[in-house]
């Protein structure tokens, strides 16, 4: 049996995860294949900050009885960035339920992936083919219970992927960019010592209308992603059900702000 003292250093992996891939998916990239592409080989590169408007649908697929689930409907709200190759979000929702529960839900998002061309040039519209990498941290607990074992729902998912998408200059003034990933990763607990997997698809659609305002413009998207988080029950908590943190999700997300 191990003390909670013990839990610190599993503590640790959910910012040393989300830090890691911040640290690779901005940091500059020189080398590049002659169909593969990474940003920076675009004439002209969009920037964006826009505000997030989520529906979020968070349920537990476990089947046995839970004395406590953390099951989240409504929605959330928050801020994004998108710059070629490399999106991050963070939303927060609160959500309070015939006065017995007041869950708060806090999503952190951050993609980066590389892109092989399948038809058209990396300056030009073209078709190609995602490579990413995804981690997405979660916590949704109710008031006070942030930090709990067993009353608060804490994991970071490290993901890998590949899909489809596509990038278009509908005029000189206007982009439009599209994109899907199915996605596969680790699981990890931010307090204990359960690990687990994810699966997940993440869809995006962004339209840019470009200097608007001199150097400014505007930027609308939708996304849709569904995700499921299967992990299993930790060592430290015995009689705990082994499908306590087996949770899907389904988001609707809005976004509108300004680009340059």
């Amino acid at each position: 049996m191990h003390s909670i003292d013990d839990q610190a250093p599993y503590a640790t992996r959910v910012p040393a995860v989300l830090l890691l891939l911040i640290l690779f998916a901005f940091s500059p990239c020189d080398a590049r294949a002659q169909m593969f592409s990474y940003g920076g080989d675009r004439p002209r590169s969009v920037q964006s900050v826009s505000f997030v408007y989520q529906l979020i649908e968070f349920t537990r697929d476990g089947e046995g009885q839970a004395g406590q689930t953390f099951d989240f409907s409504g929605p959330a709200y928050g801020l994004t960035y998108a710059r070629p190759n490399v999106t991050a979000s963070i939303v927060y929702g609160p959500e309070s339920e015939d006065d017995t529960r007041d869950l708060r839900l806090l999503d952190a998002t951050i993609a980066t992936w590389g892109e092989v061309v399948l038809s058209g040039s990396p300056t030009s519209d073209r078709l190609f083919l995602p490579i990413g990498l995804q981690s997405n941290y979660r916590r949704v607990a109710p008031r006070g219970s942030e930090n709990s074992l067993v009353d608060s729902f804490n994991l970071t998912v490290l993901a890998l992927g590949a899909g489809l998408g596509y990038t278009a200059d509908l005029r000189e003034s206007a982009r439009f960019e599209i994109r899907a990933m199915p996605m596969i990763g680790i699981a990890l607990r931010a307090f204990g010592e359960s690990t687990g997997v994810s699966y997940l698809l993440d869809t995006d659609a962004r339209l840019h209308l470009l200097e608007v305002a001199g150097r400014v413009g505007l930027s609308a998207g939708y996304a849709f992603r569904l995700q499921s988080w299967n992990v299993s029950g930790s060592d430290l908590l015995l009689g705990v059900q082994d499908d306590l943190f087996d949770y899907s999700s389904a988001q609707h997300v809005f976004t509108i702000g300004i680009n340059w």
